[in-house]
């Protein structure tokens, strides 16, 4: 079992836990300016990934004077819920209301910064709440790959990656 209380004492980014409808904790870290802006960030990490990853980004945005946040999504990060999975698309926009609402309780504009997984989120939000959201920034955007662009694995890495991913959901899988 994951103790998240003992990972999230040992963050050392300011951070928020929301709670979210069914009562899953959501970490939304924080990387503050010294003046409270108007305008605020906020990050979606990729798939498999979570918000620590955009320290560089969200430290250098506070250091030019705004607010940045990045949501660790249900089930990655230090949020809590099933390890890496959403049981449904309704699951992932009610949990970023909570974000939004959060945020915009405290800032007059909210900008997205959506990376891979990011980026379809970023649209969801932008489609389903456009009054919510200041503006867009999408990094490397999923698309379809062309057969032959990539080497496909074997039958049996791709099991080895499966049942890793079950027993040991905290620990990478495949090493590049």
């Amino acid at each position: 079992m994951i103790d998240f209380t003992k990972l999230r004492d040992a963050c050392e980014d300011p951070y928020n836990l929301l709670s979210s409808k069914d009562g899953t904790e959501l970490f939304l870290r924080e990387w503050r300016p010294t003046q409270l802006s108007a305008t605020s960030f906020l990050i979606f990490h990729g798939i498999t990934a979570h918000s620590g990853l955009y320290s560089m980004i969200g430290k250098h945005l506070s250091e030019m004077g705004y607010s940045t946040y990045g949501l660790d999504l249900r089930g990655h990060g230090l949020s809590t819920g099933p390890r890496g999975d959403y049981s449904s698309k309704d699951k992932l926009i009610e949990d970023l209301q909570v974000a939004l609402d959060f945020i915009r309780s405290k800032h007059e504009k909210i900008v997205l910064i959506g990376h891979s997984l990011g980026v379809v989120i970023s649209a969801i939000i932008a489609n389903q709440f456009p009054e919510q959201v200041d503006g867009l920034i999408l990094l490397s955007a999923a698309r379809k790959v062309r057969d032959g662009a990539y080497s496909k694995r074997a039958v049996t890495t791709t099991v080895k990656i499966l049942f890793l991913s079950i027993i040991k959901p905290y620990k990478p899988v495949i090493h590049y």
